[in-house]
């Protein structure tokens, strides 16, 4: 395995600029973001290899988003890249009550993070799948730069208040767009492409910790939703999945939007995930 991390504090922009040239050495054509976090990872955090290899941050340019007029004329653009990286997909199963607050893992993935990179933020989406077992994927998405969250922008603003605001303003917020890339066509059906307020759909409870935030979604709170799932769940083998995920801009100083961050789950198989 290539050392791409370092042990101790350092800049993230200095060390993935660092691990560019041994990535591009080792593995000419590999996406050197995915490659730097998942050698990042793969040693501290225990997860099946097969899991490992089948989630991955898309190209985001199939998603579209409000432009900086959109109130006007609802035209939307395309994106151009996420403010975050995806940083690591937990795949657990187990009971309920064990996915919780994802993020306040001792030996987790935050917990290594941090260590690394004290200065950065992260977002958590943890989703939590009826059946059996129960399984949940837990999202780690880091911001690229430590003051991406405080910069005088549109993103800048609007994160600043979904990090440490109400409950309220988040389910108000958060946006997801759901993309089936390969998949039967009742799914695709069933699923659709089109963009939603997550909360509008589905609980969410939210976790604050130092640097991070993190959304705790129960998929087996609505019926409608325990269904789709079912249906993924028995054509996981042949189904790739893209999520993107965008804080809704309502006013003019909160547009254009930008993406927060997205990921693929690629014929992701739920019997290896990690049991906790």
């Amino acid at each position: 395995m290539i050392p791409l991390a370092a042990e101790a504090p350092v800049n993230l922009a200095t060390a993935k600029t660092l691990s560019k040239g041994a990535v591009s050495a080792s593995n000419p054509g590999a996406d050197e973001d995915a490659e730097f976090w998942k050698n990042t990872f793969r040693d501290r955090v225990p997860q099946h290899a097969a899991v490992t290899a089948n989630w991955r941050e898309p190209s985001p340019s199939e998603f579209r988003v409000r432009s900086k007029k959109y109130l006007t004329d609802s035209v939307k653009e395309a994106v151009d890249h996420p403010k975050c990286d995806l940083v690591w997909v937990d795949v657990f199963q187990g009971k309920k009550e064990a996915f919780l607050h994802a993020a306040a893992r001792r030996d987790g993935v935050v917990a290594h993070f941090h260590t690394l990179y004290p200065a950065n933020e992260l977002f958590v989406l943890n989703i939590i799948l009826p059946g059996k077992p129960e399984v949940t994927y837990v999202n780690y998405f880091a911001l690229r730069t430590p003051v991406a969250g405080t910069e005088d922008s549109a993103f800048g603003r609007l994160w600043r208040a979904f990090l440490d605001g109400s409950d309220e303003f988040r389910n108000a917020r958060l946006k997801l767009i759901p993309r089936i890339v390969h998949g039967p066509w009742m799914v695709r059906k069933a699923v659709g492409s089109k963009p939603f307020i997550l909360a509008k759909a589905l609980p969410i409870q939210w976790f604050r910790g130092k640097h991070y935030l993190e959304a705790v979604v129960d998929v087996s709170s609505d019926a409608v939703a325990r269904k789709v799932t079912s249906m993924c769940r028995m054509c996981v083998s042949s189904l790739t999945v893209d999520i993107g995920l965008v804080l809704e801009g309502q006013k003019e100083d909160e547009l254009p939007e930008a993406m927060l961050g997205c990921v693929q789950y690629d014929r992701l198989d739920m019997a290896n995930a990690t049991p906790i």
